[in-house]
């Protein structure tokens, strides 16, 4: 195969590629790149909506990092760290980004991994090599199931290698000098620097719970699962990570003993489309109990069904690949359906505007409330409300007029549909 010249996506250089499909075939080793310090690349890729950190060679060293992925990051946190840590390398929080870590050094072997996990989640061209021939691939999931389904996993392992699934609470490098190698990471096709987050790929929990049973089968290996933390016995989960979605269950599941607090919530979220009124779901929910083994107290259930129809009357019940009424869909076949070729994260914004906004009214968008409830970032919903706007859905018409008494204030932006929904 004949060497073709790619100019690398980071900092302008030429590279040698051996093909576009870094998966499918050699990735130069010993390519001469220049490594991105913290200072060069935090702020583009904070404005791409990613959320970053500076970090200690591989190593994390800001306090609480494991959180940062949920808060909304200040340009003035960045400029701190660029004050104070500018020349370290730059490390990626993962949450709603997610990280297929492919640390094999047989070339042939991590290529053909590489080429298995795209054929099985699709292509993404956020690869970023440190020490070749190991890779990550970058992938999105809903945050909602980002919480607690994905914290823990590992994937499979060979003789000369791993790989694993890297979620919530884990970094990743995403720029600098590899401290074992003293080369830069680097990112042949797109990178963090160069594109925004709604560009990397998006990926439903069911793909890559079916994956990982597929690559450890793959691979040969004994599964490799890490235990997620036991949760404390819930007399009410709070929120949709409290559950983790376990591709077993159904509607006639009878769980087991272990299982029951988090499988009733499982339940409830499935069925809460059914019924108009709270009580409604609970009397289903309490039969349902009553079929298990060694049923949960009455208090549990009805407290459960609580928080469940909280969270549906608020906009804020998603189940799983699914979506419930008036709930923003999540799975990636409906969010394709709303507009031809429109990023989830605006899919989720235009799906809300739509259902809660007067058409034939000018309205205004609060970033932080509507950022909470969508379950994205300040970065990535101001990006949603900029595609939003250069889909010609939605016109930014001016600010909302200021309150007397606070003259010094900045209005809110207003906006208005293009098109009658």
């Amino acid at each position: 195969m004949t060497p073709k010249q790619t100019p690398d996506s980071d900092n302008g250089h030429e590279s040698t590629a051996m093909s576009p499909r870094v998966g499918q075939a050699e990735v130069p080793l010993g390519a001469v790149r220049q490594a991105e310090t913290f200072r060069d690349v935090a702020l583009r890729v904070r404005e791409n909506g990613f959320v970053i950190m500076p970090v200690d060679g591989k190593t994390a060293f800001v306090k609480n990092f494991n959180a940062l992925w949920r808060l909304d990051q200040s340009v003035s946190t960045i400029n701190r760290w660029i004050t104070t840590h500018g020349g370290n390398n730059t490390g990626l929080c993962l949450g709603e980004v997610v990280a297929i870590d492919i640390d094999i050094d047989e070339l042939t072997l991590a290529n053909d991994v590489h080429s298995y996990v795209e054929a099985q989640l699709g292509e993404s061209p956020f690869v970023r090599f440190g020490r070749q021939p190991r890779r990550v691939l970058l992938y999105r999931v809903d945050r909602l199931w980002a919480e607690n389904v994905l914290k823990g996993w590992s994937v499979g392992s060979t003789q000369t290698g791993k790989v694993e699934l890297l979620g919530p609470g884990k970094q990743v490098v995403i720029f600098g000098t590899h401290p074992d190698t003293g080369t830069a990471y680097f990112w042949p096709q797109k990178s963090p620097l160069i594109a925004t987050i709604d560009e990397v790929p998006w990926i439903d929990f069911e793909e890559l719970d079916a994956f990982k049973v597929k690559l450890d089968e793959r691979l040969g290996s004994t599964p490799t699962v890490a235990k997620a933390p036991a949760p404390s016995k819930p007399s009410a989960p709070t929120t949709v990570g409290d559950a983790p979605v376990s591709a077993k269950w159904s509607l006639d599941y009878l769980p087991k003993e272990g299982e029951r607090a988090q499988y009733i919530y499982w339940y409830a979220r499935e069925k809460a489309a059914e019924y108009k009124a709270e009580d409604e779901l609970a009397k289903d929910m309490i039969a349902k109990n009553a079929t298990f083994s060694k049923p949960l107290t009455d208090a549990e259930v009805l407290a459960t069904a609580k928080s469940v129809w909280k969270q549906k009357s608020e906009g804020r019940l998603m189940r799983s690949g699914k979506n419930a009424p008036a709930v923003l869909p999540t799975s990636r076949d409906t969010l394709a359906a709303c507009v031809p070729d429109l990023s989830p994260h605006a899919c989720k914004l235009y799906l809300l505007l739509v259902a809660t906004r007067d058409n034939r009214k000018n309205f205004t968008i609060p970033q932080h409330a509507t950022a909470v409830l969508l379950n994205m970032g300040k970065p990535t919903l101001v990006a949603a409300i900029k595609t939003l706007i250069a889909r010609d859905l939605i016109d930014r018409v001016g600010e909302k007029q200021k309150e007397k008494d606070t003259p010094w204030k900045r209005g809110a932006a207003m906006y208005r549909f293009l098109r009658a929904p």
